[in-house]
C-alpha cells in the first residue's frame, strides 16, 4: 500500500506542477507499483468528473495539437505533453486511452533517445499500471518482457539492478500461473522463467561462488517456480505422458562437494543426475511423470538448502530475520487450500517441504519456530 500511495502522490504532483504550455523535460516519472505484487481487478464504477482534471486534459490536448502541427510527431516536448495527458487519463480512470497516449509518449522517447534508453522505463511503468487496472494481462506480460529486455541491455547479469528486476519478473510469472491469467501460455511463461533463473544463478555461481549473498532471492524465486511446476506435474493426467520415448537410463547419486568460504571449507552431499548409462530404455507414462516430479522436487530442496548455507556463511549480510521476511506461507500453500485459515496454510507449507526432504530445523529457519497454536497443542 505504501508503494501505491507513493505512486498516487507522485502523479498528483506531476499533474499539478507540469504545465503543457511551458514544457521542458520530466527526468523521472515512475509509478513504482509492481503489478506482480498484487493483482486487483477493481469493480466497475461511474467516476464523478473532476473539473480540474478535465481542464488539464483540455490544455494538454490543445498543446499536443499545436506541437504536432508546428514541430512534428517526434518532437520531445510533444512526448512530454503526451505523458502528462496520459497521467491525467489515468487519474480519470480512462485507462484504455491512457495506454494509447502513453505508448505514443514512449515511442517518441525511443526515437529521440535510443531503443535501449532507460528513460522510457518511467513511461512503461505507467502503461503497466493501466494494463493492470483493466486486466489486460497479455499486454502486461509483453510489458514485462520489454522491461527484461531493457535491463538485459543496460546491466550485467550480476548487477543488483538486473537481479532485482529478474526477481520481480519471476514473481509475475508465478502469479500468472496461479491465476491462469494467460490461459495455456501461463505454464509456458513459467518454464521460460525457470530457464532465465537457472542461467543467472549458474552465472553468479561461476563468477562469484555458491555462497554469494546475491543468490538468496534468486534461489528462493527459483524454488517457487519449480514448486509450481511440480504442482502442475502432479495435476497432469498420465495421458499427457502416454507417448513412450527413448531415454538414457539415469540415476541420482550423492557426491561430496566442498566450497571455500571466509570461515573455511564447507562440505556437503549434493545430488547429481548420472546419465552415463550405455543403453536406452523406453519410459512409460508413470515413469516419465515420476522422473519429472523427482527432478522438480530436487530443484526446490536444493535451492532452499543453498539459501540456508548462504545465511550461515554470510550472517552479516543475510540473517535469519531476512530469510523469514522473504518466505511467505502463501507461497507454499497447496492451491486447493488457499481458503483455509492462515495457520493451516503455514502447516501445509511445512508438511510439503518435509515430504520433499527438508529437516525440521531447516524449516524452522524458513518459517520460524512453530508455536503451540501452529502445531495444534495448547
Amino acid at each position: 500500500m505504501k508503494k501505491l500511495f507513493s505512486s498516487i502522490v507522485i502523479k498528483y504532483l506531476l499533474i499539478s506542477l507540469l504545465t503543457p504550455m511551458v514544457f521542458t523535460r520530466i527526468s523521472t516519472v515512475s509509478a513504482q507499483q509492481d503489478p506482480a505484487g498484487e493483482i486487483i481487478e477493481a469493480d466497475a464504477v461511474i467516476p464523478v468528473p473532476d473539473q480540474g482534471l478535465e481542464q488539464d486534459a483540455d490544455r494538454y490536448e490543445n498543446e499536443i495539437s499545436r506541437l504536432e502541427s508546428s514541430e512534428g510527431v517526434y518532437d520531445e516536448a510533444l512526448g512530454e505533453n503526451l505523458l502528462g495527458l496520459g497521467l491525467v487519463y489515468q487519474q480519470q480512470g480512462n485507462h484504455e486511452e491512457a495506454v494509447e497516449i502513453l505508448s505514443r509518449a514512449m515511442q517518441i522517447r525511443r526515437v529521440n533517445e535510443g531503443l535501449q534508453s532507460m528513460n522510457q522505463l518511467a513511461v512503461l511503468e505507467n502503461i503497466m499500471e493501466s494494463n493492470t487496472a483493466i486486466g489486460k494481462w497479455k499486454d502486461l506480460d509483453r510489458n514485462y518482457q520489454q522491461i527484461y529486455w531493457l535491463y538485459s541491455r543496460n546491466f550485467n547479469p550480476d548487477d543488483q539492478e538486473y537481479l532485482d528486476n529478474l526477481v520481480r519478473i519471476g514473481r509475475w510469472k508465478v502469479d500468472v500461473y496461479k491465476g491462469s491469467l494467460l490461459e495455456k501460455d501461463s505454464l509456458k511463461g513459467l518454464g521460460e522463467a525457470q530457464d532465465q533463473f537457472a542461467r543467472t544463478i549458474r552465472y553468479i555461481e561461476e563468477q562469484h561462488g555458491k555462497m554469494d549473498p546475491r543468490l538468496v532471492e534468486l534461489l528462493y524465486e527459483y524454488a517457487l517456480i519449480n514448486y509450481q511446476l511440480l504442482i502442475d506435474t502432479v495435476r497432469r493426467p498420465l495421458s499427457d505422458f502416454d507417448s513412450p520415448y527413448p531415454q538414457s537410463v539415469s540415476t541420482i547419486e550423492y557426491i561430496r562437494v566442498c566450497y571455500q568460504t571466509r570461515q573455511g571449507p564447507v562440505c556437503q552431499m549434493e545430488p547429481r543426475v548420472n546419465y552415463s548409462g550405455q543403453y536406452m530404455a523406453v519410459m512409460d507414462a508413470q515413469q516419465q511423470k515420476d522422473q519429472l516430479l523427482r527432478t522438480q522436487g530436487i530443484r526446490v530442496i536444493h535451492s532452499l538448502k543453498q539459501i540456508l548455507e548462504i545465511t550461515e556463511n554470510n550472517q552479516e549480510q543475510v540473517d535469519e530475520k531476512k530469510i523469514r521476511s522473504l518466505v511467505q506461507e502463501e507461497d507454499w500453500a497447496y492451491p486447493d487450500n488457499r481458503n483455509v485459515p492462515r495457520r493451516q496454510r503455514n502447516q501445509d507449507g511445512r508438511d510439503i517441504l518435509t515430504r520433499l526432504g527438508l529437516k525440521k530445523e531447516q524449516i524452522d529457519i524458513l518459517f520460524g519456530k512453530e508455536s503451540a497454536t501452529d502445531n495444534g497443542t495448547e
